[in-house]
């Protein structure tokens, strides 16, 4: 009977898996896609996928949590914390012959998790870029005047830089 339930168990952690691996690699075109928008400033692009990828993260919240739960039927009661390593302890004490195919999978699905997280990275690194150099800009267009100003009681007075307008896309 156990190893009918393991069998059982393997499959739906299988299923939940592949789910994610292809979540995964959905969300990771995204970011390539909005890495691309960013770069080639096709704003009205990049809201979408913006919205696709959450969309994406999601359903993969989603998948998570009911592959939380079903490794936490493993042990319900136990004290050690729910992960994969007890649940590939627990496949090999029922001596199930999918435990490599599932390792395989979780294997696959973490370096997924890798390569978005490096997706998202460089995403990061262009928008942190992007942002010092337009203050940069900002602050050489709006630098302060060469002398200073005085109140009428003769107090040295910082100016405010007032405001700007660009009339041309940067």
């Amino acid at each position: 009977m156990d190893r009918e339930r393991a069998l059982h168990r393997a499959g739906q952690v299988e299923a939940i898996l592949v789910a994610q691996i292809e979540l995964v690699g959905q969300v990771i075109q995204v970011q390539r896609s909005v890495y691309e928008s960013l770069r080639t400033r096709a704003w009205e692009h990049v809201e979408s996928f913006v919205s696709r990828a959450q969309a994406l993260s999601r359903e993969f919240l989603h998948l998570d949590k009911r592959c939380f739960l079903l490794l936490q039927e493993v042990r319900p009661y136990g004290d050690a914390p729910v992960d994969f390593d007890s649940f590939f302890a627990y496949l090999r004490r029922a001596d199930v012959n999918v435990h490599d195919a599932v390792v395989a999978l979780y294997r696959t699905l973490r370096s997924k998790v890798a390569s978005s997280k490096n997706e998202h990275d460089a995403i990061q690194h262009y928008l942190t870029h992007a942002r010092g150099l337009a203050h940069a800009l900002v602050s050489a267009l709006t630098c302060e005047q060469q002398g200073s100003s005085y109140t009428k009681d003769g107090c040295p007075v910082r100016c405010a830089p007032g405001s700007l307008v660009f009339d041309r896309v940067l």
